[in-house]
């Protein structure tokens, strides 16, 4: 709401959107990319089902997301695709 004297509040949704997305998306991480099209499904449900309520319903969703994420850093998926990064031995039957 603060940017909507200066823009309509669609472009900035938009813009919120595409910087919570691009990243992940663009990621050459597998589960990070993973994560993004999450996210996106979450922001389609919220868009397309529950308008009349999508900041609480967007809430519910975004925790959902955010458990995928602690499922990535739990079973430690940075590690499997990246061990030099993350400093971790190659997983086994990796090279």
């Amino acid at each position: 709401m603060l940017l909507d004297q200066f823009l309509p509040r669609w472009v900035s949704y938009a813009l919120y959107v595409f910087l919570i997305i691009a990243p992940p998306a663009l990621s050459r991480y597998r589960h990070m990319r993973h994560f993004a099209l999450t996210v996106a499904v979450v922001v389609i449900v919220d868009v397309t089902l529950l308008r009349y309520a999508y900041i609480s319903f967007f809430c519910l969703l975004a925790g959902l997301a955010t458990i995928h994420l602690a499922w990535i850093i739990l079973t430690n998926k940075c590690a499997e695709e990246c061990p030099e990064l993350f400093g971790h031995q190659a997983a086994p039957g990796r090279v």
